[in-house]
């Protein structure tokens, strides 16, 4: 088919559309460095900096708090250096993230510049409140990179040549993006599932299996480290000293409960516009079907949540404290006494609203094999916050346990508008959005 000049002008406005988001979103990058103070952990940080040389620093981390030897390393220098150093590394990541994310997803110009948007509105408040160095270094940067150690996956899919310098240049990333535990365990899952995927096609390589020994040996790393013991030890004793006693059953309830209670009884970005695409998807896929009136649900629960946040805005009311799933018994010292205690109805409707959620997923894809990546990066998001029944810091953490997640929502979310969009002509959305009604 022979493009015509049609064809090449909607190509090009694409572009521009989606360096324009792309642009918004480095405006808005901009403008969060230069308000954003520093406060939370970076304080401390900056202390043992002014006391302490590079090895020595790390010593002391190692051996009392954290196996994250790497980004513990990128700290420091980076709190070394100027301040504006952080900032335009920072932002120079999270559009290279946009950049991997349209690779490995395959999106289009317009698609991506659609993602760059909805990162405008990514929560990131837990983040800033944990300070805004060691909270994106730990987890946006281990993000970014863990993105990066995935490329290997589509090169190989796509029959893409590997040479030499892709192992060292893919396993630096992959040691890097994988010296944090939820990430390390979510690219070790990656390689697993794509090995096996990959063996039934015969596209098996080297560095695939070189990928997955880098993801297993980080997290074992990780889990079995000094540092990462003591830190236990040590919150165990300040934030819940009765966790040693929880059983295996009790900590994933923790999870389950503490993960569901967040995703709808507080107003959330995330879940809102996923379970909004997943809807409209669902209507125009499926119609009137079950899948549709149970996302249908969904959306409806979450904007009365939205509702109730406003009312508590302009009149202080309390309904919000009223809908919390779960109730948090503390000792005078703030530590807690015993598991987040369910708070009915409430923990068991956000539960149902849970398990809805789950069944419209899997009623909007059309076969298992449509469905098997989208549901790992779902499954692998939801994962990353349910193990944090297995921590005492399980309510201290807070929102920036469900970073991954909310990531992981935003994919599953582009999944379902590029649907939409293979649907109808160029007013797919306007045409399709009537089914909402």
């Amino acid at each position: 088919m022979i493009p015509t000049k049609t064809t090449k002008a909607k190509d090009v406005w694409k572009r521009r559309a989606a360096l324009g988001s792309c642009g918004l979103l480095f405006f808005a990058l901009c403008m969060f460095h230069i308000v954003t103070k520093e406060g939370g952990d970076t304080i401390i940080f900056r202390q043992y900096v002014s006391q302490w040389g590079f090895f020595e620093f790390l010593s002391h981390r190692f051996h009392t708090f954290t196996g994250r030897i790497i980004w513990e390393g990128v700290l420091y220098l980076i709190l070394k250096a100027p301040a504006w150093v952080f900032s335009w590394m920072n932002i120079a990541l999270i559009l290279g993230g946009v950049a991997l994310c349209k690779y490995l997803m395959e999106w289009d110009f317009w698609e991506t510049g659609i993602f760059a948007l909805l990162l405008l509105v990514f929560p990131v408040n837990g983040l800033v409140e944990v300070g805004i160095q060691p909270g994106f270094i730990n987890y946006v940067w281990a993000l970014v990179l863990s993105l990066a150690a995935l490329v290997p996956l589509k090169m190989v899919q796509k029959g893409s040549s590997v040479s030499w310098y892709h192992y060292f240049l893919f396993g630096t990333v992959a040691l890097a993006g994988c010296n944090m535990e939820q990430m390390a365990a979510i690219v070790t899952s990656f390689y697993l599932v794509f090995l096996v995927y990959f063996g039934q096609t015969k596209k098996l390589c080297p560095i695939l299996f070189v990928q997955l020994a880098i993801g297993v040996v980080s997290f074992l790393f990780l889990q079995t480290c000094q540092g990462n013991a003591m830190r236990m030890e040590a919150e165990i004793l300040t934030k819940w000293p009765g966790f040693s006693e929880l059983s295996m059953g009790e900590k994933i309830w923790n999870g389950w409960n503490t993960t569901v209670n967040h995703l709808y009884s507080i107003p959330n970005e995330p879940v809102l516009i996923f379970s909004s695409t997943l809807y409209l998807w669902l209507r125009v896929k499926r119609k009137r079907s079950i899948y549709s009136f149970l996302a249908g649900g969904v959306v409806l629960w979450l904007i009365l949540v939205w509702g109730v946040k406003i009312l508590e805005i302009l009149f202080d009311i309390g309904l919000q404290d009223k809908m919390n799933g779960i109730l948090v018994l503390r000792d005078e010292q703030g530590r807690m006494t015993a598991s987040p205690v369910p708070v009915a109805p409430f923990l068991f409707w956000y539960s149902v609203l849970a398990l809805a959620t789950m069944a419209a997923v899997a009623g909007s894809f059309s076969n298992w094999k449509e469905a098997g990546f989208y549901l790992l990066i779902l499954g692998a998001g939801f994962a990353s916050r349910m193990v944090m029944g297995f921590s005492p810091t399980l309510i201290a953490s807070n929102i920036r346990t469900f970073l991954f997640f909310h990531f992981s929502l935003y994919l599953a979310a582009m999944h379902y508008i590029h649907q939409i969009r293979l649907i109808g002509g160029r007013d797919a959305f306007q045409v399709r959005a009537k089914c909402i009604f």
